[in-house]
């Protein structure tokens, strides 16, 4: 289950993805423990205060080796990706703001400039060639760019938006309206061509396969449940519900609670088949 705001980002996707069969892996920045990973017998990390990439061969990280250090008057942005013995990451400049994509080869420890990389801050996902990453305006807006290794194109994909996953041949995107609702918008992953905008007003939401499951806000603590299938194009309208927390949503129940959180508060499932909901208890309560 994931939770939509109007400046939310999805912190699971700052975590390694062993299983991804592109095997590229996010080079992120933090304390050096949480959502970093070990590769190869390395772990890597982006030390955004020191302004330098480096890994480390020991738990404790006191054996470290420098890769990346950023240039004077440069720091380097929030993740980088690492793909077959590749480092990518961008260069910031402190005045301008504006940003360089370079790439690190492990095995010649050599630096190159692929292009410049505008507002793009954060590299998510590469895939078949082409990295996709966010950044934000001078106005603090946020923004969803795709580069083209092979091209060495840059291309912004969306201009009030955040990265959210790789769904099939497509390219899930938090986009925020002007009001600062959250919404779900697909781009094609081949060329950042917007597809569908899904809902342009959602609270909770899943990716299950190639259905997209959410709930809709429609009064104060009262929603509207939804699914939307990529392949079959289709919307199902489920029911509606009172609710004040949501736990997980599978691809049979969404779980939710509605009530006061100590004491009174009433556990139930909605049954996507049924389109009813299931009073449970709160030890079957899926968080």
């Amino acid at each position: 289950m994931v939770v939509m705001t109007g400046f939310f980002i999805n912190l699971e996707i700052t975590k390694a993805d062993e299983k991804n069969t592109e095997n590229y892996h996010l080079i992120p920045w933090d304390d050096g423990q949480s959502g970093t990973y070990w590769m190869d017998g390395y772990l890597y990390w982006i030390d955004m205060k020191k302004k330098k990439i480096s890994r480390y061969s020991d738990e404790e990280m006191t054996k470290e080796e420098v890769l990346v250090e950023a240039d004077k008057g440069t720091c380097i942005g929030e993740c980088g990706l690492l793909y077959d013995d590749i480092i990518y990451y961008v260069l910031i400049d402190n005045k301008t703001h504006a940003g360089n994509l370079y790439s690190y080869n492990l095995k010649s420890r050599e630096s190159n400039k692929l292009g410049a990389a505008r507002e793009l801050q954060r590299l998510e996902v590469l895939v078949d060639g082409k990295i996709y990453g966010c950044g934000y305006t001078k106005t603090g807006n946020p923004e969803v760019f795709l580069y083209d290794l092979k091209g060495k194109k840059l291309k912004q994909i969306c201009k009030n938006g955040y990265f959210g996953q790789i769904v099939g041949k497509y390219i899930a995107i938090q986009t925020i309206s002007s009001s600062g609702k959250s919404g779900m918008t697909l781009y094609r992953k081949s060329d950042g061509q917007k597809i569908k905008t899904i809902t342009s007003n959602c609270s909770y939401y899943e990716f299950i396969d190639n259905t997209f499951y959410y709930v809709e806000p429609i009064a104060e603590f009262k929603y509207k449940i939804k699914s939307y299938n990529i392949e079959k194009k289709k919307t199902i309208t489920y029911g509606t519900i009172k609710a004040n927390e949501f736990g997980a949503i599978t691809s049979k129940y969404l779980y939710y609670s509605n009530g006061p959180m100590i004491g009174e508060c009433k556990y139930y499932k909605y049954s996507f088949a049924k389109k009813k909901s299931i009073r449970i208890t709160e030890e079957a309560f899926q968080y």
